[in-house]
This record gives C-alpha cells, sequence and structure tokens, in this order.
C-alpha cells in the first residue's frame, strides 16, 4: 500500500519506519523544510520517497495527518482533493479550539478535517500512544500490544486501517463512528496527563481488556 506522511517529525518517521518494514511504500511530505523530507526517506531506506504534499498524496491511497493540528489547514491546501483518499487523522491539541462563528468548538479535530476535505474518508487513530512506544523496539507489553482504538463514517476505510494499526503491533479496536473522535482526542489528553503531567513517563500505553 502506498502511504502520505504528511509531518516528517518523530510520530511520522515511526510510523514510516514500522510500515515500510511491513512492505509499504511511503512518501514522506509536510516540512517546510523540502531537504527533511530527503534526510527522512534515507535514513527509512529504499521504501520511502520524499515528495512535497500534492505528489505524495496524488500517489498515495492513505494519508496519515502526523502534523501539528495547526499546519493542517496548510497542509491541505498544498494536497489538492483527497476525495476518495482514507485519511488518518493522527493529531491532538492541548489548546481550546474555537468555531469560525468565534463559538468553542464542540466538534472534534478529526470532524472539522472532514468539513474541510470534503469525499475524503476520514479516520481517526494513532493519536493515543506516545510516539517512544512507537520508536521502541517493540510495542508489546509482557508479550500483549496495546489498544489502538480507530472511529470513522466509512467501514471500508477503517477496515484499511485496522491492518495497517496491526502492522504496527497494536490491537485495533473499532470505537464507531467519526462523531466519537471527540472522546478519542480526550482520552489522548488523558495519556499525556498521565505521562507527562503525573510524572508516569511515556514507556506506558493503555488496552482493552475483556471476559
Amino acid at each position: 500500500m502506498n502511504i502520505a506522511i504528511v509531518g516528517p517529525g518523530k510520530l511520522g518517521r515511526s510510523l514510516g519506519k514500522l510500515w515500510t518494514q511491513k512492505g509499504h511504500e511511503v512518501f514522506i511530505t509536510g516540512s517546510r523544510d523540502a531537504g527533511k523530507h530527503e534526510v527522512v526517506a534515507k535514513e527509512l531506506g529504499p521504501r520511502a520517497h520524499a515528495a512535497t504534499v500534492k505528489e505524495a498524496v496524488s500517489r498515495s491511497e492513505v494519508v496519515a495527518l502526523t502534523t501539528k493540528w495547526t499546519a493542517v489547514p496548510d497542509a491541505l491546501a498544498q494536497a489538492g482533493s483527497l476525495e476518495g483518499k482514507v485519511v488518518l487523522d493522527c493529531t491532538n491539541t492541548m489548546s481550546p479550539r474555537k468555531a469560525a462563528d468565534g463559538s468553542p468548538e464542540a466538534r472534534s479535530c478529526a470532524e472539522v478535517l472532514a468539513s474541510m476535505a470534503p469525499g475524503a474518508r476520514v479516520v481517526k487513530t494513532l493519536n493515543q500512544v506516545f510516539e517512544q512506544i512507537l520508536a521502541a523496539d517493540s510495542r508489546l507489553f509482557d508479550g500483549q500490544r496495546p489498544t489502538m482504538f480507530h472511529c470513522g463514517d466509512d467501514a471500508d476505510a477503517k477496515a484499511i486501517a485496522a491492518r495497517l494499526i496491526t502492522d504496527l503491533d497494536l490491537e485495533p479496536v473499532d470505537a464507531g463512528p467519526l462523531e466519537n473522535a471527540r472522546y478519542l482526542e480526550a482520552y489522548a489528553v488523558l495519556v499525556i496527563r498521565l505521562g507527562h503531567t503525573l510524572g508516569l513517563g511515556t514507556n506506558v500505553a493503555m488496552r482493552l481488556m475483556r471476559r
């Protein structure tokens, strides 16, 4: 599968490394410094390619947004049409957001993204674990995979997301429609606060347990 990774920071590099190891082709883009795309692609190996945002999107079935949320509008402006693309919204924001009329934004980042990119098959996911877990030699905790929730309104897009999550050695769990992204984003904030504010560190992850 061809995957555009929009945002070559720590998260983008870690995802690119793991996905290329599973045989996917990744296109690295989204930095204001185009030279960084080349550096990261070289670091990831022959299945990684530097590209402009528009080139990366046009050559990929899946687009993973690993930028800061504030950088998303600019990335979308460069991307062109996202019609039919599976768009993985991996963003988090700790800051309150406002709607166009200045009132507090009640929608999740993913819901806003879907309104900004008509025709895109948006799935919220990959925002709930620390990048250090993805960069580690293993995702496993005593042989168990951390849970990675995903939500969206397109069943086929969610199935693709689930396969890519599995390729990362995480356990995909369907969390329902895209409107539930607001809960996944709040959940991610809790994980961040547990790790950083409350001192648990970044070598922690959550797992849904069943019986």
